[in-house]
Order: C-alpha cells, then structure tokens, then sequence
C-alpha cells in the first residue's frame, strides 16, 4: 500500500538519517506488452542525494527540472529501443492510469546518463496525472550515515510510525524485489521490468506492512 508523502519529513529527524526521497514504482511498457520499460518516478534532486553514485550532468539535471515530463533515461535503454535526445516517447504505466482515462503517458527524453535506474520520471508529474494515491509514494529510500548502524536506524523510523495508519518496515533492496515479485506473481515480469530499476536503491527502503 502506498505510503503519505508527509512521512519523509518525520524520517528525516530520525539520528542517522541523512537523506529521503520517495520513489514511485512506474514500470511500463514500450510499444508491445513485452518491451519492458524498467522506471521510478523521482525527486531527482533527492534521489541524487541518497544515490550519488548515479551520475546526472548539470545540464540533464537542470533540463530534468524545467520539463514537467522530462525523463531520464539509462544509456543501455536508449540504445535497446533506439531513443534519443530530445524525442517524446509513450510509455505504458503498468500500474498508473492518467487523467485522460488512458496508461499512455507521454515522457520527453532529457537526458541519458551512463547509469543509473532504467528510466528515471519527475515524481510530480506522475503524481499530479494519475487518478489514484495522490501524495503517496509507493516506498521511500534512505541513506544513513554509518551503514552498519542501518538495522538500528531502521527501527528507529519504524518506531515513529507504529500503531498508525501507515505503519512502516524497513527492508532491504532484494526484499523489495521479493515483495513485488509476490505481489504480481510473474517471475519474467518482475526480473525484466522492476528489479532492474529497484536494485539501483541503496541502503533501505520503506514499505507498508
């Protein structure tokens, strides 16, 4: 279930915390069924923090944050279905409907780092289009200081959610990709188009129980 976008700010108080962002779950597809689009709706400022090691330019960052469906796309995706620079290309949101009633979500190519999530989307631009959990995100990832106190810290931000609404659980990336694996129940589905993009969060990640 997904969770208010309100818990970033208690997360951040949390000792040891010294980043959050939310991630949105967008996998999609490209012109067939099968062409698994591998994506997450971001801050990317945010994001850029809790995972530095994925390298933006200044000026992707910058066209990212002035192109309302600007996205960021992996070179290796790039190359798989020809896209470039510059086109605007649907994606198929398995899991998002917009607010023209269809899955079709134009995206506007901004960017093509080296690494990095297989498709990287401006979290508002999903989350004002689609029809469904406004101001919710489907996990929040977090870096901490010392990563050997992560388990610590993670019950911590556990804590401060308990008996609520929205209570949370700390979980790693491949608990994540288990997760979602159960949920869709579809092996080829899940390694193609989520894993991909999720194993590219560090450290933890927060889902509701």
């Amino acid at each position: 279930e997904p969770l208010p976008m309100g818990h970033a700010a208690q997360i951040r108080t949390v000792k040891g915390v010294t980043a959050v962002t939310p991630m949105v779950i967008f996998t999609s597809t490209y012109r067939t069924p099968t062409q698994f689009v591998p994506a997450i709706a971001i801050n990317i400022d945010e994001y850029l923090e809790v995972y530095p090691r994925v390298k933006v330019s200044d000026a992707a960052r910058q066209a990212l944050r002035q192109t309302r469906n600007g996205v960021l796309v992996n070179e290796r995706i790039a190359k798989q279905y020809g896209w470039k620079v510059g086109d605007t290309v649907p994606l198929r949101s398995m899991l998002w409907i917009n607010n023209d009633g269809t899955s079709t979500w134009p995206v506007k190519i901004v960017g093509l780092p080296e690494r990095g999530p297989g498709v990287m989307v401006q979290y508002d631009y999903v989350d004002e289009g689609r029809t469904q959990a406004k101001g919710t995100t489907s996990f929040f990832l977090l870096r901490t200081a010392d990563a050997k106190k992560g388990a610590e810290i993670g019950g911590q931000v556990d804590k401060l959610f308990a008996n609520s609404p929205y209570e949370t659980r700390t979980i790693t990336p491949r608990q994540m990709a288990q997760n979602q694996l159960k949920q869709i129940g579809d092996i080829g589905l899940v390694v193609n188009a989520i894993v991909g993009a999720i194993f590219f969060a560090l450290l933890f990640s927060l889902g509701r129980v």
